[in-house]
């Protein structure tokens, strides 16, 4: 099979139209640079051959790892018939397909940066959390794709849930279930706790019996800064 051929069996093995693909290779291409359908259908008649890096990108475009299996034969490959060479990419297809005969690479985690705020929120008797202060730290696929930025815990009310010294992730928000941990502003100090809702009003609750629970009246000044998610 001819290079040009290959090309476009590989186009249409993959159900692409040529306008898919030339709309594909932009992510791929040099600034600046693009390939029409005119010049796709050129190359795949044979009547022209693609430079470098638009045939980098044609392979990327038909997730062929290495371009030279697109243009160039196999010495051991061109000596078989056309009914051979459909076998080999048949067997080919189906050991790829399957895990007992390809090594599976890890995958590389995503990281994004999310703000870690120098000033630990109590998870005992509280902090005063008013601080622009913070550093941007990394957050993997691990950390919830909900956490807004993260905090430092100080204390040991809320164990063993949580820790003394451990970063929590937050999702930023304004209001909290009966149930959830939050990030608590109450009467100009800062807390960690659970929420917890009964007859006579709202409770923040410590996990550590140690810690007596924390009931908000109405004459104090409740925030939430936001849920702890992670």
């Amino acid at each position: 099979m001819r290079w040009n051929e290959r090309i476009r069996k590989a186009r249409k093995d993959r159900k692409m139209r040529r306008e898919d693909v030339v709309e594909a290779m932009r992510a791929y291409l040099p600034d600046g640079e693009t390939v029409s359908t005119r010049t796709l259908a050129s190359w795949e008649l044979g009547d022209s051959e693609p430079k470098i890096s638009h045939a980098i990108a044609l392979a990327k475009c038909y997730r062929i790892e290495n371009v030279t299996h697109l243009f160039f034969d196999d010495p051991a490959e061109a000596a078989l018939t056309y009914e051979g060479r459909e076998l080999l990419q048949k067997y080919r297809e189906l050991l790829l397909e399957s895990p007992r005969y390809t090594r599976r690479r890890a995958r590389p985690k995503q990281v994004r940066k999310l703000p870690l705020y120098d000033l630990p929120v109590s998870a005992g008797t509280g902090n005063f959390l008013d601080s622009g202060c913070y550093e941007m730290i990394d957050a993997d696929e691990d950390v919830p794709y909900s956490a807004d930025f993260a905090l430092t815990i100080s204390g040991d009310s809320m164990m063993p849930t949580l820790k003394n010294g451990q970063i929590v992730w937050v999702c930023q928000q304004s209001t909290l279930e009966p149930g959830e941990i939050g990030i608590f502003y109450l009467n100009g100090q800062a807390f960690c706790k659970e929420l917890v809702q009964d007859e006579k009003g709202v409770v923040l609750y410590s996990h550590n019996p140690k810690y007596s629970p924390i009931r908000v009246s109405e004459y104090d000044e409740l925030l939430v800064f936001g849920k702890v998610v992670g």
